[in-house]
């Protein structure tokens, strides 16, 4: 189902005044007005322009907006860079608005009619030489009736939407969430099935079922491999806990990794605290748990520590082995459950 925002858009409030506004906006949603965005020019050629940006980690760079009368513009917040984006709204009362993580590398995009807009879903990345346009820029005309038969037309682009290098969207065109548009396409329809391949002039669909991700397909590969170790540690550490119901363990570790395995199961009588040489982390909580400094081991007196250090090497495990043996005598140092030498 295309998930869309022309609701907000048409709810937005394009302020009456006789002049021009820029705000950031923050986390808070609090607004304060700027005269000018680092990386971004803004040309107003009339009045009672509204734009709206949501601070972010992500820059502009090489970015223009071009604002006729009484247009709204609004553009999420996001981590990544926005580069030679280029608006052009000189006509009145149009509205545009992205949501939140997009990026680009260059894009274009042309309103130059009256009372439209255009809506960009969230996570969505654009590569370079895109255009978009809600009109044909000239008038159409049927010879017998006069009429023009070429009106602009509202655009709509879903969530986590994909357009390649140097396509084309035209007037009235709807592209549904997690689809792929490919390189040198132009899009002259609408596409109302998500995860989709578009490609062609014109656009057509070319592939089913599909969803995309914004890394290389060697990092995703990495990625793919270092969940799947993941996921067998999870089952291999709630398995060493069942198994221990009747001792008291330390944990000794407190890493994210480790945190994402423990706010999946349920709080287990057999721990008895968590362990971490990081003084920030002594005496906070840790998913029902409570972090400690390696000295209070002699007072907790665990039956068996385990360690659940997930980036380790042999000789940190040798060292803490060796430590084990001269301060703690009486406690059992485990195998090292999360990443096994």
């Amino acid at each position: 189902m295309l998930i869309m925002e022309s609701i907000l858009l048409r709810g937005s409030n394009v302020e009456k005044a006789g002049s021009n506004h820029i705000y950031i906006i923050n986390g808070n949603g609090n607004r304060e007005e700027v005269s000018s965005v680092e990386g971004l020019e803004i040309i107003f050629s009339g009045e009672n322009n509204v734009i709206e940006l949501y601070a972010s980690a992500g820059k502009f760079f090489g970015s223009k907006i071009c604002c006729g009368e009484s247009n709204y513009i609004k553009i999420g917040a996001t981590k990544h860079n926005i580069c030679n984006f280029n608006i052009n709204t000189d006509s009145f009362g149009n509205k545009l608005v992205i949501g939140s993580n997009f990026s680009c590398r260059g894009v274009s995009i042309y309103m130059q009619e009256p009372d439209t807009e255009i809506c960009i879903g969230n996570d969505c990345m654009f590569s370079t030489q895109i255009f978009i346009t809600i009109s044909d820029m000239h008038t159409i005309i049927d010879n017998d009736t006069k009429e023009v038969i070429n009106s602009p037309q509202n655009i709509y682009i879903g969530n986590h939407v994909w357009l390649g290098y140097r396509t084309t969207i035209l007037k009235g065109v709807q592209i549904s969430d997690f689809s792929v548009v490919g390189t040198g396409s132009v899009v002259t329809k609408s596409f109302s099935e998500p995860n989709v391949i578009i490609a062609g002039n014109p656009a057509r669909v070319v592939r089913h079922n599909i969803n995309w991700d914004r890394r290389t397909v060697y990092k995703y590969e990495k990625y793919k491999e270092a969940e799947k170790k993941a996921n067998i540690i999870k089952e291999v550490l709630k398995a060493a806990l069942e198994n221990l119901q009747k001792e008291k363990v330390i944990l000794w570790g407190a890493s994210l990794f480790l945190k994402e395995i423990l706010s999946e199961m349920e709080i287990s009588s057999s721990i008895i605290g968590i362990i971490d040489k990081d003084p920030q982390k002594w005496n906070t909580g840790f998913c029902g748990y409570r972090i400690y400094p390696p000295d209070s081991l002699n007072l907790l007196k665990p039956d068996k520590v385990i360690l659940t250090i997930y980036h380790n090497n042999e000789e940190i495990y040798a060292n803490l082995k060796q430590e084990f043996l001269q301060k703690y005598p009486e406690i059992e140092l485990g195998e090292n459950i999360i990443n096994p030498l």
